[in-house]
């Protein structure tokens, strides 16, 4: 992993950790999500994530993209307070925002599904306990 794209790792782990991402001096909040609505995403995200790095977002016109945007994405974070759900003119009015906000919200809800290796977590064989198949007495 080069410089860049482990400084990137970085900034969506801190993201992820404290839930909010700052975009041209606006604040977006990540509200927490269920496995389900992080699973979807992450899914997309694992289709669009090579476009993404050579800045192709042709995806945007895709019908599965906007359903998931719509459905999960936008109303899982918020702008001053309003779920962007709620905000019909959000993205007229902050244009600029919006490329950084949809690689980092994919970006960001996928978080907990990347590779320990990629993330610094530990190994899911280090963080399993020991079963055992006897009976306690």
């Amino acid at each position: 992993m080069n410089d860049q794209q482990q400084q990137g790792l970085e900034m969506i782990k801190a993201v992820h950790e404290d839930g909010f991402a700052e975009i041209n001096g606006r604040e977006y909040h990540f509200l927490k999500m269920r496995h389900q609505q992080r699973r979807s995403v992450f899914a997309y995200f694992s289709h669009v994530q090579r476009d993404i790095q050579r800045g192709d977002y042709s995806f945007l016109d895709d019908p599965r993209f906007k359903e998931l945007e719509k459905q999960v994405i936008n109303a899982s974070v918020t702008f001053d307070d309003h779920l962007l759900a709620k905000l019909a003119n959000h993205w007229d009015e902050h244009p600029q925002d919006y490329l950084t906000f949809v690689s980092t919200a994919l970006a960001v809800i996928s978080y907990p599904f990347m590779p320990a290796s990629v993330t610094g977590s530990q190994s899911q064989d280090e963080a399993t306990p020991k079963t055992s198949s006897k009976k306690p007495m």
